[in-house]
């Protein structure tokens, strides 16, 4: 028995999974922020102490405590500012009883003014800059963490309505006691089947994965192969999780070389704020990617529904995410079912992606027909061209037909046009076009995100005979 998703089921679901991942980035955004500019008070506040610290670390790197004297003498000379040097801070003491099998083992210090002890201790300093390294790996736990939790979550949504809408192929093997009848309404049993199923598919997440291209031809390398770099995202988050961040056997032996930089075990693997913020893109296009290999198992048979993903896609070209856009209209000019006016579209955004990123799209633009295309295809291949002159004379005879003040205002495509004089003439030309903005309500669609959850109940009730 087939089972068809309504719209709503499946859009919202997608939407929100995006919002998490944007929410995600926004937290980054905000906690490194915020550890930068306690980096910054802290190194103004103890910029003395750092450079003693600094300085301290040095005499270790000597070998023999001669060299090590001399080391000391010329850090007694080091000023911190034009009055005063290191020597009028600390008297630093070096004692051949902290030597231990030839090596230095640690150096005593007396604080010559008491007043500015907590700024100029050596000490206290390397203890807060120990401290900044323990927020930056916590952070970057938490957001590897994450980012795998809002996959492994969308991921069971997907999984979910695929058992629902093909229960034969996931549950032909399921078997129910038959007191469970007796005891239990039907619906109920379903209900629990399925929510079991999805549960045991989380514990391996990659493998339901597997289990999904197998059974449901959902195949999340289908235009583009992201599997194996989301996999080392996956794989360092376990070893953020279980090994403070260092590369143990089986991340190695889980991970594809080809996109594990060469790290060897018994090395840190560190998150830096490219690979993280990069790490949330691709985890926005895993999660576009599911949704859209999800429509494609004709799950619903509305085409709306692919709108939401090109809406996903339209933002990340306006935020300058190009790519998670070319990903997206990647997929989206392939979809044989849309007609021409929505493949052209995509056709556009998917080459204003590559443009926008630096990557020849010349050949795919040039051939693009459009030359019985309406206007506003035709003004779109010219902006692709950069023929800004042929842009601004058929905008002087097809607006606000073509495109009103609104698009050339703030859409993607005409990034580059806005920079030229001819914007500027057609704008000043249209001011009180350009002047004006609107707000939409969105209420509507908020209050339909609570009934999404209820909408699933009633859908694998629908699945009793």
């Amino acid at each position: 028995m087939e089972i068809k998703i309504e719209t709503l089921s499946l859009t919202l679901s997608f939407k929100n999974a995006i919002l998490e991942v944007d929410s995600l980035k926004q937290f980054l955004d905000s906690s490194l922020k915020s550890i930068k500019n306690d980096e910054y008070d802290f190194k103004l506040k103890y910029k003395n102490g750092i450079i003693i610290a600094d300085a301290l670390d040095s005499i270790f790197k000597e070998k023999g405590l001669e060299k090590q004297k001399q080391r000391l003498e010329e850090i007694n000379n080091i000023k911190i500012n034009d009055q005063i040097c290191i020597k009028d801070i600390l008297n630093i003491i070096l004692s051949e009883d902290d030597i231990k099998d030839g090596v230095l083992s640690k150096i005593s210090y007396v604080i010559l003014n008491q007043n500015t002890y907590k700024n100029n201790n050596p000490k206290i300093v390397r203890k807060k800059e120990a401290m900044f390294d323990s927020q930056k790996r916590l952070l970057s736990q938490s957001i590897l963490s994450s980012i795998v939790t809002l996959f492994e979550a969308y991921l069971s949504e997907i999984y979910e309505l695929l058992i629902i809408s093909n229960h034969s192929e996931y549950l032909s093997n399921k078997q129910i006691n038959i007191s469970q009848i007796f005891n239990v309404s039907i619906k109920d049993i379903i209900h629990n089947t399925v929510q079991h199923e999805v549960e045991q598919g989380m514990y391996d997440s990659l493998a339901t994965l597997d289990s999904l291209k197998e059974k449901s031809k959902v195949n999340i390398d289908r235009y583009c192969p992201i599997r194996k770099t989301f996999e080392e995202i996956y794989y360092r988050r376990n070893i953020y999780i279980h090994n403070k961040g260092f590369v143990n056997e089986k991340y190695i032996s889980k991970v594809d070389s080809s996109v594990c930089n060469n790290i060897k075990i018994g090395e840190y693997a560190e998150c830096s704020e490219e690979y993280l913020y990069r790490a949330i893109r691709l985890l926005k296009i895993v999660i576009s990617t599911l949704y859209y290999e999800l429509l494609n198992t004709q799950i619903c048979e509305d085409k709306k529904t692919y709108y939401a993903l090109s809406e996903v896609g339209f933002e990340a070209l306006c935020n300058e995410e190009y790519d998670i856009a070319e990903h997206i209209y990647n997929m989206l000019r392939n979809q044989k079912t849309f007609e021409f006016i929505d493949k052209a579209t995509y056709q556009v955004n998917y080459l204003n992606a590559l443009k926008q990123q630096g990557k020849n799209y010349k050949k795919e633009l040039s051939e693009f027909d459009v030359s019985i295309a309406t206007d506003n295809f035709k003004i779109a291949k010219l902006c692709l061209e950069d023929n800004f002159e042929e842009v601004y004379k058929m905008l002087q005879k097809s607006y606000p037909n073509s495109f009103n003040a609104e698009a050339l205002r703030e859409w993607p495509l005409f990034i580059d046009f806005r920079k030229t004089d001819f914007y500027k003439e057609f704008k000043e030309n249209h001011i009180s076009d350009f002047n004006e903005f609107v707000f939409e309500d969105s209420q509507q669609s908020e209050n339909s995100l609570s009934n999404c959850e209820e909408e699933i109940d009633d859908i694998e009730g629908a699945m009793v005979p």
